[in-house]
């Protein structure tokens, strides 16, 4: 069975909506540098593969916008 790709976004979605995403990038050693997210669903935290004395980064934690549990490093050029 090949499942369409819009039923697999649905998918996705609904998995990813039922974790605690914070809670799973700390369990992975993921520092957080704001308490809650900003408009567009993005945490801010310290960049995960390199030194970054400020934070740099961000995971989508709270987006609508098709990014949900995307991690972002703004100072490099590739996202994960």
């Amino acid at each position: 069975m090949v499942m369409s790709s819009n039923k697999w976004n649905d998918a996705k979605r609904l998995t990813l909506s039922r974790l605690n995403i914070r809670a799973e990038c700390e369990s992975l050693d993921v520092k957080f540098a704001a308490s809650s997210p900003n408009n567009d669903g993005r945490l801010t935290c310290h960049a995960v593969d390199r030194d970054d004395a400020n934070p740099s980064a961000g995971v989508n934690v709270a987006g609508e916008n098709g990014q949900l549990g995307a991690y972002h490093d703004f100072a490099s050029p590739k996202s994960r």
